[in-house]
């Protein structure tokens, strides 16, 4: 060998030509070998790195001397387009000296935000908020830097949602609702013809009421029972209304009549809920007639007014009659009945008694028969009753009416 060794193998480490002499006996060979040494590729791919959805990363090497290039997909181009996640391996050889350098692409994904639709909720609730989106950063309109936000006031929150890439925004208005109340007023009377407006309306609530119908309003004209259910997604209420239809009461003092003299009528105009103001000034709802002369009356109700006269004339009869003016029906045995006393003959007797109602408490055809001073079995209370009587007179041959009135006392 050339630095004088005899072995089998030779090592070089230097460039240069190699001479090798060989001899067996008087046999002599001799061969020579060039040994030239070169620099290893240059390589460097770079960083790893990351590019945003959509984007292409455009990988190039410059070009070297006897140098080969071998990308992922077996090209050896001085350039190669990376469009989605990979891991690119570029090797590099000159001769036998290889070399490999490597990539790391990944992307990122535009940010994305939805936080729903605007929203009621009950009293009390709260609501998640929730903006989560990988590797992103979080900007809330109250300041919050996180990916959740716990709601529990009205109000409106936005968000913004970013990274390397871009940001993206969404907003939403929360509203707090409360159980639905319903009040439809007091059982209310009304006067005919009048109209009565109910209002059940309530926020973002539905509506029935007892006809079915679903508006938050109900126009009413007739008497009866009115009822609605109100619903929101908080709850729900019912409420119900009486409401009764009035008229002006009728009024009527009867036909112009005659009385025997010291003959008492009393005129009972009685009606619940008005007031009476008669042609002289008194506003008792009844009026005694114990002289002739023209009698009228003036009855006021809410729903209006009505008036009523009446002529009362006096005349001598010769039929005359006894009734007291009060009686104490107390089984005492003495004034316990009350009835007419006749001191002439009559027929067509038709006698009856009523309350200061108008209600029939008493009534017969039969003069024997009289009033005890009760009403199917009970005692009525004291108090002033009116009484009729009607009778033929047989001494003048003509029909008689009297009215009067009673005090019971006990």
């Amino acid at each position: 060998w050339p630095n004088g060794s005899q072995g089998l193998s030779y090592l070089v480490t230097n460039p240069g030509t190699y001479h090798l002499n060989a001899w067996r006996s008087v046999c002599h060979a001799e061969d020579s070998i060039h040994i030239q040494y070169v620099d290893y590729p240059i390589l460097d791919l770079g960083a790893d790195t990351t590019l945003c959805e959509g984007e292409t990363l455009s990988l190039r090497v410059f070009p070297q001397l006897n140098v080969l290039y071998k990308w992922p997909d077996a090209s050896t181009q001085l350039s190669y387009q990376v469009s989605s996640p990979e891991q690119v391996i570029l090797q590099a050889s000159r001769y036998h000296c290889l070399i490999r350098d490597s990539l790391e692409v990944s992307f990122d994904p535009y940010p994305q935000v939805n936080l729903g639709a605007d929203t009621v909720l009950c009293e009390g609730a709260s609501l998640n908020l929730n903006a989560f989106f990988p590797d992103a950063r979080y900007a809330w309109s109250d300041g919050s830097m996180q990916p959740h936000l716990l709601i529990h006031q009205p109000g409106t929150y936005a968000v913004t949602v970013s990274n390397d890439c871009s940001e993206a925004s969404d907003m939403i208005q929360v509203e707090y609702e409360i159980p639905p109340t319903v009040d439809l007023g007091p059982d209310t009377i009304l006067c005919e013809g009048e109209l009565l407006a109910l209002d059940a309306t309530f926020s973002r609530a539905s509506y029935r009421w007892q006809d079915g119908s679903i508006e938050p309003n109900f126009l009413l004209d007739q008497e009866g029972i009115y009822s609605v259910w109100v619903q929101n997604l908080c709850g729900e209420a019912e409420d119900e209304i009486f409401v009764k239809y009035e008229e002006v009461p009728p009024l009527s003092l009867g036909t112009d009549t005659t009385l025997c003299v010291d003959e008492i009528l009393f005129l009972d105009v009685y009606a619940p809920n008005s007031a009476f103001l008669w042609q002289d000034g008194s506003r008792r709802p009844g009026l005694e007639v114990r002289e002739a002369g023209l009698y009228s009356v003036l009855l006021s109700h809410r729903c209006g007014t009505a008036t009523d006269s009446i002529a009362i004339a006096y005349q001598h009869c010769e039929c005359n009659f006894f009734m007291a003016n009060a009686f104490s029906p107390n089984s005492d045995g003495q004034n316990d009945r009350f009835g007419p006393v006749f001191a002439c003959t009559y027929s067509d007797y038709h006698f009856q008694l009523f309350n200061r109602w108008g209600q029939l408490l008493f009534e017969s055809a039969d003069p024997t028969q009289q009033w005890d001073g009760t009403y199917q079995g009970a005692a009525v209370p004291e108090g002033v009753y009116v009484w009729r009587l009607k009778y033929q007179s047989a001494l003048e041959y003509r029909s008689v009416e009297r009215r009067g009135s009673v005090t019971v006392l006990r």
